[in-house]
């Protein structure tokens, strides 16, 4: 009965972790030396270097499903490898250390839910016995990185007609 709020608690407060540590970091005084209400001076971006950075993926997870369970579950379930096959939500923060060097921490969120009946088993009514598979995962990440060159160097402005 109180199984699912634990679940989603065990997913959510990580995350909840990692953006406040971020939050806490990114609000943090600046150590270069400028004055917090004049804007930092960069030839490469319109207002200024970013201190970090936000992201949201979508992907669809493939599960291998080859070990024993998998096995097991797809012999007494109506249920077929595809069916573990599912959508995944990611969302990442990045925070920049040096110019080149940020640090980024991120969370997957994947699920996947099928219906299926038990294959060799009826009710008392010689109904099927139906429920629903449900399969979830989550990862946390933490990585670093390193851009070899300026972020700038792949950029060119063009004004006027090209030749």
């Amino acid at each position: 009965m109180f199984a699912k709020p634990a679940g989603i608690m065990r997913i959510w407060l990580p995350a909840l972790l990692v953006l406040l540590t971020g939050a806490a970091a990114y609000a943090g005084p600046d150590e270069q030396g400028s004055s917090s209400s004049a804007p930092r001076k960069s030839p490469d971006f319109l207002f200024g270097r970013p201190d970090g950075s936000i992201g949201i993926r979508g992907n669809w997870l493939f599960s291998r499903a080859s070990s024993d369970w998998y096995d097991f579950v797809t012999d007494e379930l109506t249920l077929q490898r595809g069916d573990f096959n599912g959508p995944e939500f990611a969302f990442d923060v990045g925070f920049t250390v040096k110019p080149r060097l940020d640090i980024v921490a991120g969370v997957d969120v994947s699920n996947a839910s099928t219906k299926s009946e038990v294959r060799n088993f009826v009710d008392n009514n010689r109904l099927p016995i139906e429920q629903e598979t449900e399969l979830r995962g989550s990862t946390i990440t933490a990585s670093v990185r390193y851009a070899p060159k300026a972020s700038h160097w792949g950029i060119r402005h063009r004004w006027g007609s090209m030749c």
